[in-house]
């Protein structure tokens, strides 16, 4: 779990900005371990959820989909496929499928050009 704040160090550019995030805005006191952990998990599921909800978006809602190259399915233990449904998988793979396929990217990214 240290490695998470380690990791969130590296994202700032200085202590001083690191702590300026996990402090209280008040009265400037620095957040314990437990508390800046509790912060960082509460951002991740926000990203994630936003993530997830991008990848349902571009595929109409529809995991499972041809267009999706099974991206987001597994082989279930009884060997048949399955389209997930955990927040956190679907956000993973989906920030792996738009680093790795270039036109799922390039389609994600002109359209969100064209609804700005």
């Amino acid at each position: 779990m240290f490695q998470f704040i380690v990791e969130e160090r590296e994202k700032h550019a200085s202590n001083d900005l690191f702590w300026a995030k996990f402090s209280d805005a008040k009265s400037g006191v620095r957040f314990g371990f437990q508390q800046i952990l509790t912060s960082l998990k509460h951002e991740r599921t926000e990203r994630d959820a936003q993530a997830a909800a991008e990848a349902l978006q571009f595929f109409d809602g529809n995991l499972g989909c041809a267009d999706a190259n099974g991206a987001f399915s597994y082989t279930s233990r009884t060997g048949s496929t399955v389209v997930m449904s955990k927040t956190g998988d679907i956000a993973r793979n989906w920030r792996n499928l738009l680093a790795q396929d270039p036109s799922i990217s390039a389609l994600w990214y002109a359209r969100q050009g064209n609804q700005s």
